[in-house]
């Protein structure tokens, strides 16, 4: 049986702590063929000294410049080699061994021809490994969240071949994460696979590049305060009109309600609060998501 061919992209900063943890349980995946592209982003800790343990196992860029987590990973997006799937990995989390074999199983079905992204379960661990919970099924997946969420971590994120063209042939953004932006540009133009394992632990600690507070209402706070609703649904929008004419007109129509409405007048804005197009997971983030609509800070 031939395996599925899997290139995982993984950028390192000052990761010294968890990152072989990390190294080691991408190479220890079953059932799949396995390639790790790795982009230092000019560590200055131990980073580099443990890729150099991996140099004949991995391919290594060490950054000449400070990219950010974002840049870096674009950058990587466009310099690499397609295989069959493509798989976005952070520096501090940790695998099951079942990862990538069960993105195989949930992708292999959708056309080659068409944009396809697969997230999995998602276990939340602390520094030390310990299990702070898991974060339960979504289910609002796809269009009818995609532009007001993303539910795609992207530690746990895999695309196929037509997903990661799509999103090569996009001008880059830059105030969104990679991830959100892969979310939202395949749930326009292809498939949402959520998996229904747990096969990647999440790391949450004092030093995550880019993650989850533990706290939510700080959580809640941050979005209000940094209006990063508005700041995503600006550069969502400009992804949309790069797509626009590849999409069905339902879709055309509802987008474009929710840009036009969202965003006109009190009048206006009351009415599309009141009967949402897209949800949030979560009753309370849907609730502070129509009041930050209906004040214009969303």
């Amino acid at each position: 049986m031939v395996k599925p061919k899997f290139l995982v992209i993984l950028p390192t900063y000052n990761g010294e702590k968890f990152l072989e943890q990390q190294i080691e349980s991408i190479l220890n995946q079953q059932e799949v063929e396995v390639r790790i592209f790795i982009r230092d982003d000019c560590s200055t800790d131990g980073t580099k000294t443990i890729l150099k343990k991996y140099e004949s196992q991995i391919s290594l860029e060490y950054g000449e410049s400070n990219l950010g987590t974002y840049r870096s990973l674009h950058r990587m997006l466009t310099m690499v080699e397609p295989s069959e799937y493509l798989a976005f990995s952070d520096q501090d989390d940790i695998w099951e061994r079942n990862h990538l074999i069960e993105a195989f199983r949930n992708l292999k079905n959708s056309p080659v021809s068409m944009p396809a992204l697969y997230f999995p379960q998602y276990r939340y661990i602390d520094s030390d490994g310990k299990i702070l919970g898991i974060r339960p099924a979504r289910h609002h997946v796809g269009i009818s969240n995609a532009l007001v969420e993303n539910p795609a971590i992207g530690c746990g994120v895999v695309l196929n071949i037509s997903a990661v063209q799509l999103l090569r042939n996009l001008n880059p953004c830059t105030s969104l994460h990679m991830d959100q932006e892969a979310y939202f540009c395949v749930s326009l133009t292809g498939v949402i696979h959520q998996g229904n394992q747990v096969t990647v632990n999440y790391r949450i600690h004092a030093s995550n590049q880019v993650g989850i507070p533990r706290n939510r209402l700080r959580q809640l706070v941050n979005y209000v305060m940094s209006r990063r609703l508005q700041t995503a649904r600006l550069e969502l929008e400009r992804l949309y009109r790069q797509l626009k004419s590849q999409l069905e007109p339902k879709i055309q129509i509802d987008l474009d309600r929710h840009f036009e409405l969202s965003r006109r007048n009190l009048l206006t804005r009351a009415i599309y609060v009141t009967h949402p197009v897209f949800r949030r997971e979560r009753l309370m983030h849907q609730l502070v998501f129509m009041v930050l609509t209906f004040v214009n800070w969303a």
